[in-house]
């Protein structure tokens, strides 16, 4: 059974990770990487893998 990693971000955090999310010149992976750490923030689980 795959662990899974749970995060907590606080509103400074979130809006972090928005910002950096309206970026244009973000790669495919760096968005999906900060997609997943925005939607752990809001309590949904992503296993390790």
């Amino acid at each position: 059974m795959p662990k899974v990693v749970r995060v907590e971000l606080t509103s400074d955090q979130e809006r972090e990770v928005l910002k950096r999310l309206r970026a244009r010149d973000l790669t495919p992976g760096i968005r999906l990487h900060l997609e997943c750490i925005r939607l752990m923030g809001r309590g949904l689980t992503v296993p390790d893998g």
